[in-house]
Order: structure tokens, then C-alpha cells, then sequence
């Protein structure tokens, strides 16, 4: 049953406790796991948290589904739009997707349900099945000019649905993360699978994240290794130099189709190729899919970022997961730099800093009028800056997730869109 979206006339949520859980690419191999057991490419490993693994039993490597929580930490109890300040925040309609379940909500400004999506994995005729709970509810969703869904189980693959829920084709590879949207209808997306790369390791399998294009009706057209492209370039070459690479070598966590030609950027920032970010290795970086190279890259004063954008002539934009962090404070930050330069124009940090902490996943987005959306995704909030760098508009879910529902879901993205996105509701 779909829960209404709550909205009160409080002010921003408090921070909410930090539970030492791990969280996105926490996951790693087994220290003292033998050398030498042998490759077994396809092969999944269900019983540890993490994207990879080496058994807890010693068996063969494989890979499994990266296990975001639906919650992580304790629910307050402040529900829905606690702010909204009127001519200062961006006006529009609002998509969410969480840790709670298969759904996804339509709201205006001030919290009032305009429409909902839902659609249980299990109901998908002949879908593989999932590697646990965490993945039947949605990591990234996208709504479509006539009210239709495109939405994502979390390393378990796509759906489409029209505007009543109901399917219309179904992606069953290991889509994760992120996709984008084509102008013609077509989608972008990032799946993984396990294999043996010798320029990477020639003894243990990785996994290696594709950049897939699929076409409006859910058939593949290209697919990009992403390891690949960095094997291939220069630039690419020079970020894996020196590491220890097994298991998921890079935890590419975000995904971006470059549009509008901006003269500040360097030229590598073309229309059409695709900005990414590689979580555990601090990485973000450019591939063009025409050459199928990275053609640039670079890491900087973050740690674990995700949801790079490029904003302005020669700004990126990035959700900056620890790099705020202090030995005893876990903290997290918004950053902008330049990418011809590396330089850090502007950052965002809470007050106090540990205020504002996701140790997994979350979102920065610029808006039209300039303010900065943010979503906060351990915290379950999502919450709008102006320049000055107040806050103008802000979202604390109503939704629950853990035993006894003692724990706000994760806010995995909330998307705010124009009105006339929804215009389809008149129909």
C-alpha cells in the first residue's frame, strides 16, 4: 500500500544519528584468503555484503549485487516538505524513489501526491532472481514525456512502464546505479559483469562496468567497457597505474551524457560522451564513445564521490561522500571545480560539518534558477541551497525501512522537474 507523503510547517530535519554500517563499496575481498584459487567468471557470492567477494567458505571469487540497505539510520520525526520558502526555491514537481520498496511518488512543492508508480520484481514474467530483499525497490528512476516510468532494480536490471504501472518491457541484465535518457527515447545505463582482463589481472577475475545503450523499446544497440577505455588511453592507463587491482576495480557510480558544447571545459568535454565517476578509486572521468577512451580524468581533494555534473562553462559539480570527514566526525561536503584546472571554486559543508553525512550513494544537482538540490541518501532527506548557500526547501521521507521500521529508507534521488514534466496528469 502506497503511504501518503506527509508535510508539516517544521523547520530542516536534524541530523540524525551516524550507525557505523558500511556503505556504497565498503565491501572488499578477504585479507587472508589463499592466493591462487581459481577464476570462476559468472560466478556470485550471496552470503556478505559487498559488490565482490571472496567467500566467507573460501570457494571461488564472484560478484554480487552491492547491498545498500533499504535504511541505515534512525527515522526522526519530521515527515515530508519541512520547508519551503516560496520564490526562493525552484518551483516544480518532485520524483522520488527510496530504499523502501518498488515505488516511485510525483509531489508538488508543498508535499501533496500527485501520482505513484509501483511494480514488485517478482510480478516480472521470467526475471532472474534477486540476490536478496535490499534489491526489489528502485535505485534510479526517470519519468517520461507521457507519464510512463523507466526504473531500476538495483544490480537487477530495468522496467518500463506506462503511466498506470503497467509493464512494457524489462532489461534483465545487471543494470546499477544510474541511466539517462535519450533524445529519441533510447536510455543509457550501467551494467557489470565479471571478467578475466590480463592488463588488469591475469590470475583473478574483475568486474568491469559497460556503458549500455538501449534502444526505446529495451534492445541493446552498443555496449562500452569501461575498463576497456581506460586500458586503452593514455589517460585512463595513468589512473590505474600502481594499484592493486582485484574485485571491483572501479565502482563506477554515476553516469552523465554530456549535452550543449561549453567553450570553458576542456575539449574533451564534447556533446555526446559521457562523464563518470569511479567511486573507489576517487576517479572522475570523460569517455568518448566514438574512440571508446577515456579521454580525460582526473582525482582531487575528494573521497568517494558520486554524481559528478557538469555545470557552467567549466565547473563540475560533485557529492563529495568523506572528503569532510575527521577521524572521529564522519562528514560529507558539496564540491565545484574546474576540470581544465582542478581547481575547487566553491564547497558546501553543514554546521556543524557532521550534519550532513550519506556514506553511500546521494546527489547534487543545479538548478535553473542557480540553488543547488541536494539528496542527502543516508539521512533519507533531500533539501535545496541558494547560492549564499541556505537552505530553501526541504524533504524528510515519510517512509520506513529496517526491523520495526525503526529506520528512515534511503533517499536514493529526488528529481525535481518543471511543472509542465506533468502535464500529462491532465490528459
Amino acid at each position: 500500500m502506497t503511504r501518503p507523503l506527509l508535510h508539516t510547517l517544521g523547520g530542516l530535519l536534524a541530523a540524525a544519528s551516524l550507525l557505523s554500517l558500511p556503505g556504497c563499496g565498503s565491501g572488499s575481498g578477504d585479507d587472508d584468503a589463499p592466493a591462487g584459487d581459481p577464476v570462476v567468471e559468472g560466478g556470485w557470492v550471496e552470503d556478505r555484503a559487498g559488490l565482490w567477494t571472496v567467500a566467507r567458505d573460501r570457494s571461488a571469487p564472484g560478484i554480487a549485487e552491492l547491498s545498500y540497505a533499504r535504511g541505515y539510520e534512525p527515522a526522526g520525526d519530521e515527515l515530508g516538505v519541512t520547508l519551503h520558502l516560496r520564490g526562493r526555491a525552484q518551483d516544480g514537481v518532485n520524483l522520488l524513489c527510496s530504499g523502501h520498496a518498488a515505488e516511485a511518488f510525483l509531489f508538488d512543492m508543498d508535499g501533496e501526491l500527485l501520482h505513484t508508480w509501483s511494480f514488485d520484481y517478482g510480478s516480472i514474467p521470467g526475471a532472474p532472481p534477486l540476490d536478496g530483499p535490499h534489491q526489489d525497490c528502485w535505485r534510479r528512476v526517470r519519468m517520461l514525456p507521457d507519464g510512463g516510468l523507466l526504473a531500476m532494480y538495483g544490480g537487477r536490471g530495468l522496467v518500463r512502464l506506462d503511466r498506470d504501472s503497467n509493464l512494457l518491457w524489462h532489461f534483465d541484465e545487471r543494470a546499477h546505479h544510474d541511466l539517462e535518457l535519450l533524445a529519441d527515447g533510447g536510455v543509457l545505463t550501467l551494467t557489470r559483469a565479471e571478467r578475466l582482463v590480463p592488463g588488469v589481472n591475469p590470475d583473478r577475475a574483475v568486474i568491469d562496468d559497460f556503458v549500455v545503450e538501449l534502444s526505446p523499446d529495451g534492445e541493446v544497440r552498443s555496449r562500452t567497457s569501461v575498463l576497456d577505455a581506460l586500458l586503452d588511453s593514455t589517460e585512463g592507463a595513468r589512473a590505474l597505474r600502481g594499484r592493486g587491482l582485484e574485485g571491483d576495480v572501479l565502482h563506477t557510480n554515476s553516469l552523465r551524457l554530456l549535452g550543449d558544447a561549453h567553450p570553458g571545459a576542456p575539449a574533451a568535454f564534447r556533446p555526446g560522451a559521457w562523464l563518470l565517476c569511479a567511486r573507489d578509486m576517487d576517479l572522475v572521468f570523460v569517455l568518448d564513445p566514438r574512440s571508446r577512451r577515456v579521454v580525460w580524468s582526473r582525482t582531487g581533494p575528494w573521497s568517494a564521490p558520486h554524481d559528478p555534473r557538469l555545470v557552467g562553462e567549466d565547473r563540475v559539480l560533485l557529492f563529495d561522500n568523506l572528503g569532510a570527514s575527521s577521524p572521529d566526525a564522519p562528514a560529507s561536503r558539496l564540491v565545484e571545480f574546474s576540470p581544465s584546472t582542478g581547481e575547487v571554486h566553491w564547497e558546501w559543508r553543514a554546521e556543524p560539518s557532521s550534519a550532513f553525512f550519506s556514506r553511500f550513494c546521494g546527489a547534487a544537482v543545479r538548478l535553473e534558477n542557480g540553488n543547488t538540490l541536494v539528496s542527502e541518501t543516508g539521512a533519507g532527506r533531500a533539501f535545496e541551497l541558494d547560492p549564499d548557500g541556505q537552505v530553501v526547501w526541504s524533504f524528510s521521507s515519510p517512509h520506513r525501512a529496517g526491523p520495526n521500521d525503526r529506520l528512515v529508507a534511503a533517499l536514493f534521488e529526488l528529481e525535481r522537474l518543471p511543472a509542465s514534466a506533468a502535464a500529462w496528469l491532465e490528459d
